[in-house]
């Protein structure tokens, strides 16, 4: 079992983000529990894939959510760049947010690839 808090940790301090894992998790819990909310209330099942992002001025956190998997991508790059990149982007489009993040940011493989089970476990803290 991955340790995601740790693996995270090491990344943030190796990019050199103000980030803290907390911070992140806290954050992606909360994305999380609205995007699911808004899904129902949209006539959605709760469990459509969806991604969301946490950043600082040149790291960027980016969290897929899959009804069986979750992916956690971290990398450095200009705000800018990254908000520009995704700016079009809807929530939903995991497949599309994964393939700019490969051809944009050489960001093709997840900092953290674990279970669903295993991500909620981390968010719940």
């Amino acid at each position: 079992m991955q340790d995601i808090d740790s693996i995270l940790k090491n990344k943030l301090s190796e990019l050199g983000s103000a980030l803290s894992s907390s911070a992140v998790r806290q954050s992606f819990l909360r994305a999380r529990i609205d995007i699911e909310e808004d899904n129902k209330q949209h006539g959605g099942s709760g469990s459509e894939p969806f991604w969301d992002m946490v950043s600082d001025e040149r790291v960027h956190v980016l969290a897929v959510f899959r009804p069986e998997r979750f992916r956690l991508f971290a990398f450095a790059a200009e705000f800018v760049a990254v908000l520009r990149a995704t700016d079009e982007l809807s929530l939903g489009e995991v497949e599309r947010l994964e393939q700019v993040l490969a051809e944009k940011f050489q960001a093709d493989a997840p900092l953290v690839e674990v279970p669903r089970s295993q991500a909620e476990y981390w968010l719940a803290g």
